[in-house]
């Protein structure tokens, strides 16, 4: 059983009295807080709710055994009888709460405690995701998530309306209210800044509890980010230059949302060939797969994550080295947790989320994601709270597009700014 940190327990013990939305940063231990402040609360022998994504389903299970090692944990592949007389916890996905499999014996009754894991995959509130959520009844209710905002304020409005039906009027009303609206470029509105923020801030305070990293963990083992050169194969290198070339089409483009679309085409080809040309049926090989192969078998003791953002770069990886996955439909991450092998591939979207894999010892990115959250995500799965040993982080840069994902996530740019600089690199080139 794991001792919460003094920044966990402030957190627990507003939890018990408090409806709320954690979002510490990736790697402080929102998971086990959570746990605790369902026990605080008295709640950890009756009716508690977990939803969660499927991957995280088993780590949910053995935290919460961990904690309480006499509960009852149930899951969905075995659906009690009767909830209204269930004392346990359960454990559902987004996916499964669906009216036809679970939801409607689980909105029928009133829990004693409920768990949102990943709470950011409600925040469009016009999903049938989201309005399957709003339905489930707690009397403490927890919402959990690193990323509640990516673009605007208003994606929290799904999470505090769950959290307190009273408090937040509906949608629009409380868009128009508290943001400013812009009529957008292909109709819509465009949701900007709050209006008043300290008012903003005084009407979401209440619900939200965010801490950083580096507030709370200082004295946390370091990164070691290490960003790589190599030199791309013959091979490899002719099929990037003979597509590259075909930059000049993009000059003669008028329309700026037709440059784009097709500049991102473009960028995420030249990025694909970068990575392994197999991934446009190309039988070039790749500079990057030599360099993992190398790095394997010169570093034979350390468990090792690789990131690809692309599913089949992970199957190749998978191929070349028999390690276990985590992609879309599949989810080897547990052997990977057991010990069972030291290698574990998955692509940057699959392994941003849940899974907490503090038991590697080395990162490398074969190619990068161009949102910056996606990518502190990923490495957050290792760099957490209860390590006590620097990680090692690799990212491999073997072309210019490489490089210019780099600028994008360090410089935290949009993907249309990050397109727009590829354009006019190209046309100075």
């Amino acid at each position: 059983m794991k001792t919460p940190y003094p920044f966990q327990q402030f957190a627990i013990d507003y939890m018990t009295s408090h409806n709320t939305y954690l979002c510490d940063d990736c790697g402080l231990g929102k998971t086990l807080t959570s746990i605790e402040a369902v026990k605080a609360a008295g709640n950890e022998h009756k009716k508690v709710l977990v939803v969660c994504l499927k991957s995280a389903k088993l780590q949910w299970r053995e935290a919460i055994l961990e904690q309480v090692p006499d509960a009852t944990v149930i899951m969905t592949e075995h659906l009690p009888y009767d909830f209204k007389n269930l004392d346990a916890w359960f454990i559902t996905t987004y996916d499964e709460l669906v009216p036809n499999i679970i939801l409607y014996p689980v909105a029928r009754i009133v829990w004693n405690s409920i768990i949102l894991d990943e709470a950011h995959k409600i925040r469009n509130a016009t999903t049938q995701r989201s309005k399957n959520v709003t339905k489930l009844m707690g009397a403490q209710k927890i919402a959990l998530s690193a990323t509640p905002i990516e673009r605007h304020g208003g994606q929290l409005w799904p999470v505090l309306k769950w959290l307190d039906r009273e408090a937040f009027p509906s949608y629009w009303v409380w868009i128009k209210r508290t943001f400013e609206n812009k009529k957008g470029y292909f109709g819509g509105w465009n949701i900007g800044d709050p209006l008043d923020l300290i008012e903003y801030q005084a009407q979401v305070m209440p619900y939200v509890i965010r801490r950083l990293k580096e507030q709370v963990a200082p004295e946390l083992p370091p990164k070691i980010e290490s960003f790589v050169p190599i030199l791309m194969a013959p091979e490899q290198e002719a099929e990037y230059n003979m597509l590259y070339e075909s930059i000049d089409a993009l000059v003669a483009i008028e329309d700026k949302q037709l440059l784009i679309t097709n500049a991102l085409t473009l960028f995420t080809r030249l990025h694909q060939i970068a990575s392994w040309p197999g991934l446009l049926g190309l039988k070039a090989g790749s500079s990057k797969i030599e360099w993992l192969l190398d790095f394997l078998d010169n570093n034979p003791n350390l468990n090792v994550l690789v990131f690809s953002k692309y599913r089949e770069m992970v199957n190749h990886v998978h191929n070349c080295t028999g390690a276990f996955r985590v992609i879309g439909g599949l989810d080897e991450s547990h052997q990977f947790i057991k010990g069972e092998g030291r290698i574990l591939a998955g692509t940057i979207d699959g392994m941003s989320e849940s899974l907490n894999l503090g038991m590697a010892d080395a990162v490398v990115f074969l190619d990068q994601h161009w949102s910056t959250t996606k990518m502190k995500q990923a490495v957050d799965r290792v760099h957490r709270i209860d390590i006590i040993s620097p990680k090692l982080i690799y990212y491999l840069n073997s072309a210019d597009v490489d490089t210019q994902v780099m600028d994008a996530v360090t410089n935290k740019l949009s993907e249309q700014n990050m397109l727009l600089n590829f354009v006019r690199r190209a046309n100075v080139s």
